[in-house]
């Protein structure tokens, strides 16, 4: 049977991008020469295929990161082949917002790894909205028992808890389609 779980509301999608000192520095002459933020420099595909990436995902040093928003507007469904099995709001997954535990979930560690002494690093970030996560699971005998949540306490850009993953009897679940409108842009550097 066929087992889907998808994820709509607002969520984070998150590059780190380590860059070397020297094309930092490059980057912010450029940056201030064109009297521009980094939010239109660096979300312009132009500018970043003149750099030599075709995405972003290029530029990144480390996978994309996800962060699906734990809130009362945000939503789960869980289907069996096309009958639905559950819908939910994404804030039933903490326990402190139900009389005891719906779904199982566990807390992941948030990685603080800082960038190499030589490096600088800038994090892209966008605010995006709809069908956040989708996820296909075939297994001939679905147990919701074994579904386990993955949670973020929250990242440096949205200090909420966050739904960062989903596993199915100990194993990562794949992300196989997403639909999103991106909100809003940011870039931080440190």
């Amino acid at each position: 049977m066929l087992i889907t779980i998808s994820c709509f509301g607002q969520g984070l999608r998150c590059w780190t991008c380590d860059l070397e000192e020297h094309t930092y520095h490059s980057l912010e002459k450029i940056r201030s020469s064109l009297d521009c933020t980094y939010e239109s420099l660096l979300f312009n595909l132009d500018f970043l295929k003149k750099l030599g990436f075709s995405s972003w995902d290029q530029l990144a040093t480390k996978e994309v990161e996800r962060y699906f928003f734990i809130d009362r507007t945000n939503r789960i469904e869980l289907k069996r082949d096309k009958k639905s099995i559950a819908k939910f709001k994404s804030n039933e997954l903490l326990p402190e917002n139900t009389l005891f535990p719906l779904y199982q979930s566990k807390f992941r560690e948030l990685s603080t790894d800082a960038p190499e002494s030589n490096k600088k690093r800038i994090v892209l970030y966008q605010l995006e909205t709809g069908m956040f996560f989708k996820f296909k699971l075939e297994t001939p005998d679905f147990k919701i028992e074994e579904l386990c949540f993955e949670l973020k306490e929250g990242t440096p850009f949205h200090p909420e808890i966050c739904l960062a993953g989903i596993t199915y009897s100990e194993g990562p679940l794949e992300i196989c389609q997403e639909d999103t409108l991106t909100r809003s842009s940011r870039v931080y550097t440190y």
